[in-house]
């Protein structure tokens, strides 16, 4: 009879556990919609549209940096709250690159981009071309000084346009 009790605690206990460890992960906010979430708006000058931003790049003579993200991806979340938020990353980024958000399950183009860049984990940077050749990945979430640093050296080994 203790040992059922102790086991039923203990069972409790670490279901109680998975509930808020998953809690957040399984918060939804509703907006599952393929509009970048509203974070990111306000991080800069996010586009959704990847053709437009090659265009634009090309005109700019920049580079493209797609940020494929979904709607349930927590990282992705983060990266948009912290890493692009950051003012200094922003004024960098919106320097050297067009940068666009692209949903990859809620969105045709995300989707087909995605697949045809072999992207299948979330959060995924691909710096791009203005021609379309993938120049670069950055996997995962990191820190604004982090992803900056690796943006700086994508970005040095491109070829120049002009």
């Amino acid at each position: 009879m203790i040992f059922a009790r102790k086991n039923l605690a203990l069972l409790s206990i670490l279901a109680l556990a998975a509930q808020l460890s998953l809690a957040p992960a399984l918060a939804d906010d509703g907006d599952s919609q393929s509009a970048p979430p509203a974070s990111a708006e306000a991080a800069g000058e996010w586009r959704t549209n990847f053709s437009e931003s090659l265009d634009q790049a090309e005109k700019e003579n920049k580079l493209v940096l797609a940020d494929f993200y979904t709607s349930w991806c927590g990282w992705c979340k983060r990266l948009d709250q912290t890493t692009f938020a950051d003012s200094e990353f922003k004024q960098y980024l919106n320097e050297h690159f067009i940068p666009v958000k692209l949903n990859a399950e809620d969105h045709a183009e995300g989707q087909r981009t995605a697949e045809k860049n072999d992207v299948s984990a979330y959060p995924t940077g691909l710096v791009f071309a203005p021609n379309g050749k993938v120049l670069g990945r950055i996997f995962g979430y990191f820190d604004a000084e982090q992803y900056k640093a690796k943006l700086v050296k994508i970005a040095k080994k491109a070829p120049k346009h002009h």
